[in-house]
């Protein structure tokens, strides 16, 4: 299937659906705000309230209306002579607050509030958080339900989960299935299926088979007898009478008729279960695939093949013991939480998709779908690898799935299929595989087009070409001759060092663009991870120090070329935990760093800084309040100074910036503020020469961003 690559977003149809494969640095976001534009300016059709944004955090919900806001007065300024042109975009930028920018949990709980009626939701409902509710309704089946249901079995039943032994663990599984995995509603299936059996039939069913298997090695000869006359590798033949011959013949010979020693079982399978000859596993192993010269005399062992099937039924039978708690738990949790909430109107983030997803496709769903493809005429889904099943048959419905003969709603679908390896939230790669496969079907038909983004310009071009020649190969993402379930690496171009933002001018680092660490000498991920973070440390120190990295912003003058300094520097890591080898080397060797999500933030002295200047901004005539602010960090002042604030003049620079500050709270003017704060307090630039500044800066930049992001997102204000 031929994708599109495209280096300007206006060769892009704003007549089709799209999907727009984008990788890393390739300009999604400016793609994107740029395409909300162009429908404005070309579509008479459409007003900014009739544009849906989809997107994966509030940060980038944030980050999205900044941007399309800042271009649509960058495109007045530029179009003041085109009237009609002007007044449309006027026109947007005046309703800008009814745009439709959400996250997806925004977006359904939106379609729930404002379509109450139509989708048979409540009009108020209390948001509550799942997990804790599954973990409270967890504990009251286990006290009320499973001695009860299980009755004699009881017992059995918690040893053979694994309950006693890791009690924990195990509900902790339980909870996070039935609350962020299994969805039945959307056709999720737990397996093993019991079919409506209980434990008791399925537990005499298992004694059966056991009792089967006795009688069968119970005849003479016995079976290890007969296994040790095969004409097999002497070698193999020891090592699978130890694995598996000896011990089977040992758990029959102590077993009662009827009475199971479940402990003893499970270590009997497990012991099966690691038996491993070439490459074949398990109970498998004990039918020969190599014979000595003597030939296949596999008759010596008449009951071999017998014993086998039975033993593998065994397994089978015991597995769906061992996970029937579980399973059980998990649908009763599911169903019982579902009804609690629905007795008290909670619902939780899940619940808002779920239900969305059920309103659009119950058979009263006519309404509701007519009244959303009436308002959002276009949609743009960012960040679509990070979607699941749920999310993309709520866009499908609303967008793909239209009467023939109505007016066509419009879906762009922007992601990077690299990405989805991550299974952020659940994303699961195959939607984005199925999702792909029905914009192709699509484009076959005339209905929508495939781009890719086809230049990097984060990137240098040595690292763009490196990447290109590692992923192009099947082992990683596979290409277009691969099958149905590859992404289909495409390649990337750059525009070239001189054209990129910023580039590298000079560089005595001697390293290539791409470097690979070599752990195997390391014993194990404990003994790598200390090793891995003094390399990381000491190649910090050689790029800031010994490199002669320069950079330049593109067009530049050749005095303002700077050094490469710490902050162009990040350390990427799989989780949180990584970074408690890596802070220990940071703080030895005096590497200055912030750490994005640290715990404790809003704990910190910034954070109390912060919120004693906010109380002084929204009242600044609240004396209290502003002399508190006063001393902090924002104003160089000192207790003496205090009792002479009364006495200044309205026009003084403290009253005028305070009552400045008041003034873009009360019209919501909340980057502006949080700018200025940092600014025009002179903060950043006071203290900047004394140790630890670095960290309390980023505090402060973290901190404003996070509010500005809720401020925005909730409509909120400083009352």
């Amino acid at each position: 299937m031929k994708y599109i690559p495209i280096k300007d977003c206006k060769n892009i149809s704003l007549n089709h659906h799209a999907l727009i494969e984008a990788s890393a640095g390739t300009g999604k976001t400016y793609t994107i705000e740029n395409l909300v534009t162009r429908f404005l300016m070309e579509r008479d059709d459409l007003s900014v309230e009739n544009i849906l944004l989809v997107t994966y955090t509030e940060k980038a919900t944030c980050e999205l209306k900044i941007r399309i806001r800042e271009n649509l007065e960058k495109l007045i300024y530029e179009n003041l002579e085109n009237k009609k042109k002007t007044q449309k975009l006027k026109a947007a930028l005046d309703a800008f607050d009814t745009s439709s920018i959400y996250t997806i949990h925004g977006f359904c709980n939106t379609v729930l509030s404002d379509f109450a009626f139509e989708s048979r939701t409540l009009f108020k409902r209390e948001l509550i958080n799942d997990h804790s509710l599954f973990e409270q309704m967890l504990k009251e089946q286990m006290r009320k339900d499973w001695a009860n249901v299980f009755g004699d079995d009881f017992n059995d039943i918690l040893t053979l989960s694994g309950f006693n032994e890791k009690r924990e663990n195990f509900l902790s599984m339980i909870v996070n299935i039935a609350a962020r995995v299994y969805k039945p509603n959307v056709g999720d299936i737990l397996l093993p299926d019991f079919e409506n059996q209980d434990f008791y039939s399925l537990k005499s069913n298992l004694i059966k088979k056991l009792i089967e298997i006795k009688d069968i090695l119970s005849c003479e000869p016995l079976f290890s007898q007969c296994y040790e006359k095969l004409n097999i590798n002497s070698r193999t033949k020891k090592s699978l009478k130890e694995k598996i011959v000896t011990p089977l013949e040992g758990f029959f010979q102590k077993m009662e008729d009827t009475k199971v020693d479940f402990t003893s079982l499970s270590e009997l399978i497990d012991q099966i279960k690691s038996a491993k000859t070439s490459d074949i596993k398990g109970i498998d192993t004990l039918i020969p695939v190599k014979w000595l010269k003597k030939g296949n005399n596999i008759t010596v062992c008449p009951n071999l093949e017998k014993i086998v099937e039975k033993v593998k039924t065994l397994i089978n039978l015991y597995t769906n013991l061992v996970y029937f708690l579980c399973i059980w738990s998990i649908k009763k949790l599911v169903k019982d939480t579902a009804f609690k909430k629905t007795e008290n109107g909670w619902i939780s983030y899940d619940d808002m998709l779920l239900n969305v997803d059920l309103a659009l496709n119950s058979a009263n769903s006519t309404t509701l779908l007519t009244k959303l493809r009436q308002k959002y005429k276009v949609a743009f889904v960012d960040e679509f690898q990070d979607t699941d099943p749920i999310q993309w048959r709520i866009f499908k419905k609303i967008f793909l799935e239209q009467p023939s003969g109505k007016d066509q709603n419009l879906l762009f679908l922007i992601g990077d299929p690299k990405q989805a390896i991550y299974s952020f939230r659940g994303a699961d790669i195959f939607v984005y595989l199925d999702a792909k496969k029905e914009m192709e079907f699509l484009s076959e038909n005339k209905k929508a087009n495939l781009y890719t983004l086809a230049e990097n310009w984060r990137s240098t071009p040595d690292l763009v070409e490196i990447f290109n020649k590692l992923f192009i190969c099947d082992l990683w993402f596979g290409n277009e001759t691969s099958d149905v379930f590859s992404i289909n690496y495409k390649d990337v171009m750059s525009p070239g060092e001189k054209n990129l933002l910023e580039s590298i001018k000079e560089d005595n680092s001697l390293r290539p663009a791409l470097n690979i660490i070599d752990l195997r000498d390391c014993d194990s991920l404990s003994a790598a991870k200390p090793y891995l973070a003094k390399f990381i440390t000491d190649e910090i120190i050689h790029i800031i120090h010994k490199s002669k990295i320069k950079i330049a912003k593109k067009d530049s003058e050749d005095s303002k070329i700077r050094d490469i300094n710490y902050g162009d520097i990040c350390v990427l890591v799989r989780g949180k935990p990584d970074i408690k080898a890596l802070e220990p080397e940071f703080i030895q060797k005096n590497i200055p760093y912030s750490f994005y999500k640290k715990p404790g933030l809003f704990i910190s002295l910034e954070a109390e800084y912060l919120n004693i200047l906010f109380c002084a901004i929204a009242d600044p005539e609240d004396m209290s309040n502003v002399k508190k602010a006063l001393l902090t960090p924002f104003f160089n002042c000192t207790t003496g100074d205090l009792y002479k604030f009364d006495t200044l003049s309205v026009f003084h620079p403290i009253k005028k910036i305070l009552f400045l500050w008041n003034r873009y709270a009360e019209e919501k003017k909340i980057s502006t503020l949080f700018k200025s704060i940092m600014e025009e307090s002179g903060i950043i630039f006071r203290d900047s020469g004394s140790i630890g500044w670095e960290r309390t800066v980023t505090n402060y930049n973290q901190l404003l961003e996070f509010l500005e992001i809720e401020a925005y997102s909730g409509n909120l204000d400083f009352n």
